[in-house]
């Protein structure tokens, strides 16, 4: 029987040429978007059922981004019958008023009071005893949509465009596509960055268990 001693390391204790290669396994065996996409897909279907669209045949990757938006909204017509409505056409006064009658309410959702003492039901998944306050208002700035920060970057064009004058010939299309360019724009980055040098070795140092041999190659005992 031969017995051979292996000496191991930790990445910061490997010398830099070492470490870039540890750098390069990973970043050619590890998918960096996945950890935070579902997160993403939840901020954008919350987004989908508040402004009455559809998001079809999107991808989103290190180094671009496509969708395409479909509308979904019908309106009440002058002899009392609905009709299809397209983004192209809800503008200016319209647009503003569209936006506060069906979009306000979910970007400022009435502040929710609840007693903790009065313990919380499982199956309704709602606290016993919660009320919602008439005045009290929550702010789209602490992510209304899922609690999640990407919820920032979806609604940040509207709370914009709701604080300045109205443009009479911007869209509610203009709109939705400005939403989606910012919170693809910020997967994009995020994934960029998750895939850069010094994300993934951000990633190695926090995350990741592994040893590895004196040239950086992944120790497997």
């Amino acid at each position: 029987m031969k017995e051979i001693t292996v000496k191991v390391y930790k990445f910061d204790e490997l010398d830099e040429n070492a470490q870039r290669k540890v750098i390069e396994y990973w970043q050619s065996r590890r998918d960096f978007a996945e950890p935070y996409s579902s997160e993403y897909e939840a901020t954008l279907e919350e987004f989908e059922k508040m402004m009455g669209i559809k998001v079809k045949n999107w991808s989103v990757d290190s180094c671009r981004y496509d969708y395409r938006v479909v509308f979904d909204l019908v309106t009440l017509i002058p002899n009392g019958d609905y009709r299809e409505v397209d983004g192209d056409e809800i503008h200016g006064k319209y647009l503003w008023r569209y936006l506060m009658n069906n979009v306000w309410d979910n970007m400022f959702p009435r502040k929710k009071f609840y007693d903790v003492n009065a313990g919380y039901d499982r199956e309704k998944k709602r606290w016993n005893k919660q009320r919602f306050s008439r005045v009290i208002r929550e702010d789209w700035k602490d992510c209304v949509l899922t609690g999640m920060c990407y919820d920032y970057d979806i609604l940040k064009p509207i709370a914009d465009y709701l604080s300045k004058p109205y443009n009479d010939n911007y869209t509610l299309r203009d709109l939705v596509e400005d939403c989606l360019d910012n919170f693809f724009t910020a997967w994009r980055n995020e994934i960029e960055y998750d895939n850069s040098y010094e994300g993934v070795s951000e990633w190695i140092e926090n995350c990741c268990d592994d040893e590895y041999l004196e040239d950086g190659s992944v120790f497997r005992a």
